[in-house]
């Protein structure tokens, strides 16, 4: 059993030491609890040990804790709306304020944590969400036990890199939790609480989000300390009023919100300021590295009014542009810390990129050569030279996420056909936003490079975000990635 001079971060021994020699942890400044929290080393639900606190907002409470049944860290959410309810002194139950509607919103926002722990059941195949181990009730309040996330969100990500994001890789991670959020939106489900503080990005470089506002949106509408429960700049208009109409685009407002700040290291003025009069600069304004069509996109995705707004995430991604004609080569995508382990036995190696086809004027050019490799997107037959003996071979390396699934031989100058038909070489099943040709891989051994062609709806986009243009065959190197749909379903390209 711990003693209570273990280490509240790792739940290592101290032995009397002021700081912690396994994760560094200082407790002589950091030993003093939060007013209203759980003690250190108390046990929930004769199960999970609890730490010290990762985060407090208006809302409920986050602890780090360790599962003393697995032997395992998790995360753990309390339920405890401030504004309606506090902690009895002396024990660790939370109880309504006095009051006839602090009694009303506690109760009911109770079931609402209760109910959302069940829908986010539902996502657990969902890379991008946080994996929920567990939920329970105890101390008159609710409990939500997460999967610990070794990592860092967006906002100390910024903080850390010089007060905002370089902009290349923030659009990385806007279009994979966009591509995400379209999947979940067609569950029905929204977010409701997008912000910096809610996309992680793990020491592996994984991206995740937490903390679905679903109990959180029904507590503030009922216009009580909302200024406190909301999150000003983020939260869209809609979500200020009890009959305010929520739906995807809302958390397009947010994500925009969201990608604005941590770009230009600028706070989004709130929508209510907005209503006022108050004026929002656009990121071209400011002078942000990023596309002038970038900028459009986020600025209409911060419309105020919703039904000028982007009505859904697949709306925005198909306007947000690829177009990197003015940059000379696009680096491969380097998460923050170290990549996915590679494939036993694969080389993926990252090698000089060749700049990609994106532009019409570079397929046309491809279309009037007569050489032996002629590609274009109306004929993708390709003719080349018998591949010389002991020539490399090409593999596809099949991700879930970051997770490896497996790796897949290219046959050597023949389509090579992702989708979920039945005709295709790698067929991707149960998941209908998937076309049956989503997409077409051909490796061109004499040259040893590959051509890429979306054929989909939901399109298929290079590691960094970009969604490539349908029918059009892209130039890739080996030790390159692209994804279709999102990163549930990630291809990299590899040779040995």
């Amino acid at each position: 059993m711990l003693r209570f001079d273990n280490c509240p971060s790792c739940f290592g021994p101290l032995d009397g030491k002021s700081v912690c020699v396994k994760c560094g942890y200082c407790y002589s400044t950091d030993k003093k609890q939060p007013k209203g929290v759980i003690e250190p080393f108390s046990v929930l639900n004769d199960r999970y040990m609890v730490g010290k606190v990762l985060g407090r907002g208006g809302f409920g409470i986050t602890y780090i804790a360790k599962d003393i049944y697995k032997n395992t860290f998790c995360a753990i959410k309390e339920y405890m709306p401030t504004e309606y309810s506090q902690r009895d002194s002396g024990t660790d139950s939370i109880y309504p304020l006095t009051d006839k509607k602090s009694q009303y919103v506690f109760a009911h926002g109770r079931e609402k944590f209760v109910e959302e722990a069940k829908t986010l059941y539902q996502l657990q195949n969902n890379p991008i969400v946080v994996d929920i181990i567990d939920y329970f009730t105890q101390n008159n309040t609710a409990y939500l036990v997460m999967e610990y996330l070794d990592g860092c969100d967006l906002r100390k990500y910024a903080r850390e890199h010089g007060g905002k994001m370089e902009p290349n890789y923030a659009k990385q991670v806007f279009v994979t939790v966009a591509s995400a959020l379209m999947e979940i939106h067609r569950k029905k489900i929204l977010h409701r609480d997008l912000s910096p503080e809610n996309i992680i990005v793990t020491n592996d470089g994984a991206i995740k989000l937490i903390d679905f506002g679903a109990a959180r949106s029904y507590v503030s509408s009922q216009n009580k300390g909302m200024s406190i429960l909301l999150k000003p700049g983020f939260a869209p208009p809609e979500q200020y009023s009890a009959g305010g109409k929520q739906g995807p685009w809302s958390d397009v407002y947010a994500l925009c919100a969201t990608f604005y700040n941590v770009v230009s290291g600028k706070q989004v003025v709130d929508a209510m300021y907005r209503y006022r009069g108050e004026h929002l600069a656009t990121l071209a304004e400011l002078g942000v590295h990023v596309s002038a069509k970038t900028s459009e996109v986020i600025d209409k995705g911060l419309t105020l009014d919703y039904k000028d707004r982007y009505k859904d995430f697949t709306e925005l991604l198909s306007d947000l542009d690829i177009d990197v004609s003015d940059e000379t080569e696009r680096k491969p995508f380097k998460p923050p810390a170290k990549p996915p382990e590679k494939p036993e036995g694969v080389d993926v190696r990252q090698q000089p990129p060749e700049q990609r086809v994106t532009s019409e004027k570079r397929v046309s050019s491809e279309k009037r050569t007569n050489s032996e490799n002629r590609v274009d997107s109306e004929d993708k037959t390709v003719k080349t030279d018998n591949p010389p003996a002991g020539s490399p071979k090409a593999y596809l390396a099949v991700y879930s996420g970051t997770q490896f699934q497996k790796h897949i031989e290219l046959p050597a100058d023949r389509e090579f056909k992702i989708g979920r038909s039945k005709v295709c070489d790698y067929i991707i099943e149960g998941d209908s936003n998937i076309s049956r040709i989503h997409c077409i891989v051909k490796y061109i051994s004499a040259e040893q490079r590959l051509l890429v062609t979306d054929n989909s709806v939901n399109g298929s986009f290079f590691e960094d975000g970009y969604r490539m243009h349908k029918g059009v065959a892209y130039t890739m190197r080996p030790g390159y990635s692209f994804y279709v749909v999102s990163q549930t379903h990630r291809f990299l390209l590899v040779k040995k």
